[in-house]
């Protein structure tokens, strides 16, 4: 278990009861503010509903519609009149108010979500509704997983109760789409609960560290004037170690900005294509759909889908470059082999980017018996990511890819007529995260990390790059293999 939880990311930090303590009571006030809001909401919406069930909704369900949006309703309000009346009162009474209100919102949400699902699961009003109580509880609410798998048997129960009383068919639609939503839904929860303990715990240390930071700077400080009244010859030494102190913070915060914009990035890079496979799956399911927009819908769904699998590979990669785990294997690679294998693949990056306007031209060298020593796996994936990259900065025109012997070494190429490289940027486009335009915006989407990983590759394959690029004329990348990797 301990194996699973360092290979994916879930390692425990080992805490005293009372740091866990002071984590957890943080974190439970963080959610509150959150069901806060969506109480709010839901108060809003459990009025409208109510109005919709007495006065535009006659059928079969009113009378189960009523309940349970008059149920969802009273909990949305017992919320509101804390914040609104109760906020700043203490006492066991109204700390009593709030722990019951709070603890049984979420699960009044799964219930009401339920029961509304059971009654009708074929209305997209219905289903809709029924998976936001579920995103709530799996990004807001913070209690034990114990506690939540209680929940989802009071789901259970509570579906059995109204198939029984409504005389529904137990085995149907709804408890189809609860069953999957709470199996789905679990280890989302699971990773967004140590998620927000992870980032909470370093809240914490970074706050600590700051103070113990401030406190010895301070020190610092006084120790400097000191010393300056006593000693005029320490005056150069003083400025040099203030130099060196702000040369530190701005790294520091260079340091803390990259990540933060990547994380932000990645976050927008993930849930972005996610959206879209979930959206379009959805309405390719619906009856109706005439059979040329489900062929669109599934070309859009596939462009996602090797999107979203483009931008884990290069997490993944760049995590492996970093902690320097690349192991190439070297074997004897026939290069028209490769090359052909190699335009294979370009179908899929051609699927993802859904560009009508370029024209692919692939070449291979003369020499059909031309052979290299290096690894095949890695030199592809570099390779592909140049690729992916041209076809990202290139609107229209064409794009070049193939092999050739120049000056006694053999040269893989990427050409394009994209949008180049500006002059004052080239030193800043193998750095990871900053794309060809050298910013840390994602302006043409990716995660910043496809040049930073071909050179990591590179590097790893004992060989050399090279690119040219002029602005708005386009660019060619070069990963060059000397006489001495050429198999005779």
């Amino acid at each position: 278990m301990g194996y699973l939880r360092e290979r994916f990311g879930f390692n425990r930090i080992a805490l005293g009861k009372e740091e866990r303590a002071e984590i957890i009571n943080q974190l439970k006030i963080n959610d509150r503010k959150r069901i806060n809001l969506f109480s709010f909401i839901t108060s809003i919406l459990g009025f409208c509903y109510l109005f919709l069930d007495i006065f535009i909704f006659n059928d079969s369900n009113q009378k189960g519609y009523l309940f349970f949006d008059s149920l969802m309703l009273f909990f949305s309000l017992l919320i509101v009149l804390n914040v609104i009346f109760f906020r700043n009162r203490e006492s066991k009474l109204f700390n009593g108010f709030r722990h019951f209100s709070y603890s049984l919102y979420p699960l009044i949400l799964l219930l009401w979500a339920t029961g509304i699902v059971t009654f009708d699961p074929e209305n997209f009003m219905n289903i809709i509704a029924f998976f936001i109580p579920f995103l709530i509880v799996v990004f807001a609410a913070f209690s034990s997983f114990r506690f939540l798998l209680l929940h989802y048997v009071f789901v259970l129960i509570e579906y059995s109760v109204l198939v029984l009383v409504f005389e529904k068919p137990f085995l149907s639609q709804a408890i189809a789409l609860v069953l999957v939503t709470m199996a789905f839904s679990l280890p989302f929860y699971y990773l967004f609960r140590h998620t927000k303990f992870q980032h909470q715990w370093a809240l914490n240390k970074l706050d600590k560290l700051n103070h113990s930071l401030e406190k010895e700077v301070n020190n610092r400080v006084r120790e400097l004037q000191y010393l300056n009244i006593n000693l005029k010859n320490e005056i150069g030494q003083r400025k040099i170690v203030e130099q060196k102190l702000r040369d530190a913070l701005k790294r520091a915060e260079s340091s803390d900005q990259l990540k933060s914009e990547f994380l932000a990035n990645i976050s927008h890079e993930i849930r972005t294509p996610l959206n879209a496979i979930i959206g379009f799956t959805e309405m390719i399911t619906e009856e109706g759909v005439p059979h040329y927009k489900k062929k669109v819908f599934f070309d859009l769904i596939g462009s996602n889908t090797m999107y979203l699998l483009s931008t884990i590979d290069d997490i993944f990669d760049a995590s492996l470059i970093k902690t320097q785990q690349l192991n190439p294997i070297n074997k004897t690679i026939r290069v028209n082999s490769f090359l052909s294998g190699l335009f294979y693949e370009i179908n899929s990056i051609k699927l993802k980017y859904q560009k009508n306007d370029i024209v692919l031209i692939t070449k291979e060298p003369d020499n059909e018996e031309l052979k290299i020593i290096s690894d095949e796996f890695y030199l592809k994936k570099a390779m592909i990511r140049l690729i992916d990259n041209a076809f990202k900065f290139t609107q229209k025109g064409k794009i070049e890819i193939g092999a050739r012997m120049n000056s006694k070494a053999l040269e893989f190429f990427v050409s394009d007529t994209g949008i180049g490289i500006k002059e004052k940027e080239k030193d800043k486009i193998f750095q990871p995260f900053v794309q060809g335009d050298g910013s840390f915006s994602r302006g043409y989407g990716g995660s910043g990390l496809g040049l930073a990983i071909v050179n990591g590759i590179v590097t790893t394959l004992n060989c050399k790059m090279e690119f040219v690029s002029r602005e708005n004329k386009g660019s060619t990348f070069s990963i060059l293999f000397k006489e001495w990797f050429i198999e005779k």
